[in-house]
Formats: structure tokens, C-alpha cells, sequence
């Protein structure tokens, strides 16, 4: 799942099941995903990556994406 939001395109989005996982069907969402942004004049593409998913950082490294800020939160709704 993808969105575009003022200039800015982002990976909302990707989940493989384990059993298809190394078989290409994360190349082909990210690769549409993508295409999809860039089609549409965008400025930044992002994707946020949740605390304890770590190792998804080399996938998305093959497509040029690297750490670049880390946001702490306090709770989960506001008072």
C-alpha cells in the first residue's frame, strides 16, 4: 500500500506472509509501489519502519532508502 500526501510519496505498507517470502513477491509490490509514486511528480518517497522490524532495513536498501531519523513517543493516544 502506497500514498502520496504534498509532494511527499510513502511505503505505507509491505507485508509478505513467510511461506512467500524470497520468492520475488516483495521486488514486484515495492517495484509497482514505486513506479507508482514516481509517475506522480513527487519530491521525497519514505517509508517508516516500527521498532523491533529492524531487518527489513537491507530490503529496502536495495531500493536507496537509509535511516534517517528516529521518533520517540510517549504512550499511545494523548491525555
Amino acid at each position: 500500500m502506497s500514498s502520496i500526501i504534498d509532494e511527499t510519496g510513502e511505503i505505507d505498507s509491505v507485508f509478505i506472509k513467510p511461506e512467500y517470502r524470497k520468492k520475488g513477491v516483495g521486488n514486484m509490490l515495492m517495484e509497482a509501489s514505486l513506479n507508482w509514486i514516481k509517475t506522480n511528480n513527487v519530491k521525497l518517497i519514505r517509508v517508516a519502519v516500527s521498532v523491533g522490524n529492524e531487518e527489513v532495513f537491507g530490503f529496502y536498501a536495495k531500493y536507496g532508502f537509509k535511516p534517517r531519523l528516529t521518533v520517540l513517543q510517549f504512550g499511545s493516544e494523548l491525555p
